[in-house]
Formats: C-alpha cells, sequence, structure tokens
C-alpha cells in the first residue's frame, strides 16, 4: 500500500564506475511528480501496452498464415523433386496442413475476440465503437462467403473432424508444378457440422472440390482489411502517448545512458542511510517501437512481416 506521506519521482538508473572498484548501479531520485503528471505517465504507457498487444496477436496470426502456405509450398516441391512416396505422400501432408489451418484458425478467432474484449473493456459493451467493431467483423462474413467458409471450418473441426482435404498435382515441367489443395464437398456437408443457413447454401452451390487456395485468398484479403481497421482504431491513436514518453528525457533533463523509472518514494525514508524503492520502469523502447511502426503504417509493410500470397 502507498502510504499518504509517499509521492512520485522519475528515477535515473545507470552503471557507474569508480576508479579501482567494481561497476556500481547508480540510482538517482531525478524528478518529483506532480500527481497529473504520475497519471498522464501511467496512462501513456498503458495505451502503448493495449496498441503493442493487439499487434503481438496479429503477428502470430500471420506467422501461422505463413507456417500454412510455407506447408502448401513445400507439398509441391516435394512432388516436384521426387520425394514422394504414394501411400504415405497424401496422409502425411494432409495432416501437416490440417494441423497449420487449425493453429491459423484458433489463433485468428483468439484475435477477433481479443479486440472485441479491449473495446468492451475500454468503452463498454454498448460504446458505438465495440458496435461498430462488431458490424465491421460482422459485415465480412455477410458479404464474403468464401471468408465465412474458411471461418466455419473451425466449428467443422470441433463438432465433425479435421478438414477433409484432397490433393492434385501435374507437372508437365520437370522445373513447375501444378498443385490443387481442395475441401472435399460431401464430407463438408457432413450433418453434425454446424454451418449457418448461408454457409451450408453455398457449400451446397460450390464446386465437388472446393479450392482451399481461393479461401485462404479470401481470408487472406479480409485480415489485411481488419489489420488497417485495427490500426486506424487501436494503434495508430497511441503515436501521441509513444511521443510523450520518449520526451521524458528531454522534459526532465535526464541523460541518455541507462533507464528511466516511475518509483514511489516515501519522504520520511529520504534522510535514512538506505532505503527501500520499487521501480516501474518507462518502457522506452516499446514507445519507440510502436512510434516507428506508426510511422511506416501499412499492413504489406514490416509491421506483420507477412509473406506474400504467390499467385496462381
Amino acid at each position: 500500500m502507498i502510504k499518504n506521506d509517499t509521492s512520485w519521482s522519475l528515477v535515473h538508473i545507470c552503471q557507474a564506475t569508480k576508479a579501482g572498484t567494481e561497476s556500481l548501479t547508480n540510482i538517482d531520485i531525478r524528478q518529483r511528480l506532480s500527481t497529473v503528471e504520475k497519471e498522464a505517465i501511467f496512462s501513456d504507457q498503458a495505451t502503448i501496452r493495449n496498441a503493442i498487444s493487439s499487434l503481438h496477436i496479429g503477428s502470430a496470426v500471420m506467422n501461422n498464415r505463413n507456417f500454412l502456405i510455407e506447408s502448401l509450398i513445400n507439398l509441391g516441391s516435394s512432388f516436384l523433386h521426387g520425394d514422394y512416396d504414394q501411400e504415405n505422400f497424401s496422409f502425411s501432408h494432409a495432416f501437416d496442413i490440417s494441423h497449420k489451418l487449425l493453429n491459423l484458425l484458433a489463433s485468428f478467432r483468439a484475435y477477433i475476440e481479443h479486440q472485441r474484449t479491449h473495446f468492451i473493456r475500454e468503452h463498454g459493451r454498448s460504446s458505438n465503437t465495440t458496435k461498430g467493431w462488431t458490424d465491421f467483423i460482422a459485415s465480412i462474413s455477410a458479404s464474403n462467403p468464401q471468408y465465412s467458409l474458411f471461418l466455419g471450418l473451425r466449428n467443422f473441426i470441433q463438432h465433425v473432424d479435421m478438414p477433409p482435404l484432397g490433393f492434385k498435382m501435374h507437372s508437365s515441367d520437370p522445373d513447375s508444378i501444378s498443385l490443387n489443395v481442395y475441401l472435399i464437398k460431401q464430407k463438408l456437408l457432413d450433418p453434425n457440422a454446424q454451418w449457418s443457413p448461408e454457409q451450408r447454401a453455398f457449400i451446397a452451390a460450390s464446386d465437388v472440390q472446393i479450392s482451399l487456395w481461393n479461401l485462404l485468398e479470401a481470408w487472406d484479403h479480409e485480415f489485411r482489411r481488419i489489420l488497417r481497421e485495427n490500426e486506424r482504431i487501436r494503434v495508430l491513436p497511441a503515436r501521441d502517448a509513444a511521443i510523450n514518453l520518449l520526451s521524458i528525457r528531454q522534459r526532465y533533463s535526464i541523460p541518455d545512458s541507462g533507464r528511466i523509472a516511475l518509483a514511489p518514494i516515501d519522504e520520511t525514508n529520504i534522510s535514512k542511510e538506505s532505503f527501500s524503492i520499487s521501480l516501474q520502469w518507462i518502457e522506452e523502447k516499446e514507445a519507440g517501437e510502436l512510434l516507428r511502426i506508426c510511422e511506416n503504417h501499412t499492413v504489406d509493410g514490416n509491421s506483420y512481416h507477412i509473406l506474400t500470397l504467390p499467385n496462381g
């Protein structure tokens, strides 16, 4: 518990070496802060952490997406280079692709729920911000049946089995291959599958072999839209908070070396020879990274390290 006679101060921590002695950690209490100044720093830190957490989960989804694409590429490469066991080929690759697909679907679901939970917590369940985000996500599913079917594979896995995959490969050129990984329509229509009426109707009207690649491309297009909307709502507004944190050293004349932190200082202990303090680090590194992302904001840039879907 923080006592009433405790104030918050900016603290500078760095390594100091005296002649003939070992390196020491120097803790310099630089500036006592007003309540307004302290609360402003805490608020900026929270804003940055929220934005960074959103980017972290988005990057996890992107990584799972890339792992799935790499599995599809490796499948064609194995066939092209003769690493082909007719008996085990389809089973082993189907297992690998299904595993990567499940990881992608689960992480994307977590990403969507993370955003929604954040908006509810920060703005309220019935706020315009929360409602706008929910309506935006729902509109994508309503307008893009391939995206909706791709997401529905998670429920299919939950209620039926791993996605029913089939493969077709053909190579008329020693340096290239035509690969088709598809979902088997008849098995998708299993009566235990929990498709919405719209999803079931779309599957029924589709070809016997539903291209997984086309579904992935449809999802990829919409996910980029979702990332851009999230950047607009959650990431870019945190830019001012990052600038504020990165200007603390200049505003309070703190050297560039070492690290800075906030610490509650009990005024009654100041005159003692020694006393303990609890440091709460100011997250300059995270603020700098967020500012870099804001200045180069594009989901096709470095923010998410996107592996571009090949054509064809």
